[in-house]
């Protein structure tokens, strides 16, 4: 019998040879088939004659249950997403369910994923999950996700490494270790400004037209937008003047990586409280090309379990 962590690794090397190859192969090991869909895993059992045939309906719930698949097995997890704050906890579904359809279940909630708010990615909360995830054996099954809050990105991801580097000569063998895969620093000051393409916000009615979205972001420049220390710092460094909607236009990228999304987010989705939220964010979800939330998309397709479990999505 093959240690857990070896099971995982020989799933993950059947599941690549899969992309290019036909192959079969029979185990007992509930944690080989997390990479597979439902329609590549069928039970073989024997029927009252005592012949071995394929079981003409494959329920994955039995067939773990059979294989003593319990909760104690992972506790019914395979990939752990750490995200910053509450926020970030009910926004990334929206997102894993459009790109990753295969990890929804019948009622739409995410099957075997867990979303855990900390925070802050160094905190106690991040080490005692850290610590529950090494004893699980999901090892480098997981993802930490930091607003980068207009700073350097690759600088933050060499912080967050070094810091749990030196937390594993503390720790000796408590805690998995932390690489680059294991940490995405996010393009975008934070979250809610995937939200802001004024083209997606016009398509779902969030603004009437693309040119309502520069008015108004310049109005509230003037009003109050311009004493943000985020919006100050941008503009020193890059020497930018915002003297009407065009210089708003001309310099949206820069203020969707580097001024703090909570105020503009406000701005255009205030108005959507309780319900309403989830909602027109899963339009805006649907509305936007995959190239806004590329670097989200692109760090999580890095881990076999996202890959295989990809949904056929264009655009």
């Amino acid at each position: 019998f093959l240690h857990p962590q070896l099971q995982k690794a020989a799933g993950e090397i059947m599941y690549r040879l899969s992309r290019k190859n036909q192959i079969m192969f029979c185990t007992h090991a509930p944690v080989m088939l997390f990479n597979f869909t439902t329609k590549q895993i069928h039970q073989v059992i024997t029927d009252r004659t005592g012949s071995t045939i394929l079981n003409p309906s494959t329920d994955i719930d039995k067939i773990l249950d059979d294989l003593g698949y319990t909760a104690n097995d992972l506790l019914n997890v395979s990939f752990v997403f750490i995200v910053e704050g509450k926020q970030d906890r009910n926004r990334l579904p929206l997102l894993l369910k459009k790109y990753y359809s295969e990890i929804v279940d019948e009622n739409g909630h995410l099957n075997r994923v867990a979303i855990i708010a900390t925070n802050s990615c160094t905190n106690i909360k991040t080490h005692a999950n850290l610590k529950y995830i090494n004893s699980l054996y999901l090892k480098d099954a997981f993802l930490m996700i930091r607003d980068s809050d207009g700073k350097n990105p690759q600088m933050l991801k060499d912080q967050l490494c070094g810091y749990y580097r030196a937390r594993e000569h503390e720790d000796t063998g408590t805690i998995p270790r932390v690489t680059d895969r294991n940490v995405l620093i996010l393009k975008y000051y934070s979250f809610e400004n995937y939200f802001l393409d004024p083209k997606v916000m016009a398509k779902i009615g969030v603004i009437k037209n693309e040119q309502q979205f520069y008015d108004i972001l310049y109005a509230k420049y003037t009003e109050y937008l311009y004493k943000l220390k985020s919006m100050r710092n941008m503009q020193e460094r890059f020497k930018i003047k915002i003297d009407g909607p065009e210089d708003i236009k001309d310099n949206l990228e820069k203020i969707r990586i580097y001024v703090r999304g909570h105020n503009l987010y406000d701005i255009f989705y205030g108005r959507y409280k309780g319900d309403k939220e989830p909602d027109i964010l899963t339009k805006y979800i649907e509305e936007a090309p995959r190239e806004t939330f590329a670097d989200i998309l692109d760090a999580i397709d890095d881990f076999v379990y996202f890959n295989s479990h990809s949904a056929d999505v264009k655009g």
